[in-house]
Formats: C-alpha cells, structure tokens, sequence
C-alpha cells in the first residue's frame, strides 16, 4: 500500500503529494488491519467479545 501511496505518478491522479503518507493511508491500514485484529482478540477473549457486541446489537436490532 505504502509505495503505491507514495508513486509521483498515482498522487498527481489522486490529487495527493507526492512521496508522502496522508490520512487516507491510515485510514485504510486501521480499516484493514485494526478490524480483523479486533476480531480475533474478541473471539479469543469472551468478555470483550460481549463488550463489542454490546455495542453492535443495538445497530443489528435496528436492521430487522
């Protein structure tokens, strides 16, 4: 992800700088690594596993 963030060539495109990292970047590294880390530790770890779906439930009820 980092070197195509970081191409002269795909930054003028995206109207980015080039040879840098913005907040676009983390976003997506906290997206597509942090979730599924969070994932995982809520599946191995019961009681965080009932916190997060504490949080979720609500979301879930309101979608039925």
């Amino acid at each position: 992800m980092a070197p195509a963030d970081r191409d002269p060539t795909l930054s003028r495109t995206t109207n980015t700088m080039p040879g840098s990292l913005d907040a676009g970047f983390f976003k997506r590294v906290v997206v597509y690594l942090g979730v599924p880390f969070v994932t995982v530790i809520a599946s191995q770890v019961p009681a965080w596993g009932k916190f997060l779906f504490s949080w979720v439930q609500p979301a879930l009820e309101a979608l039925k």
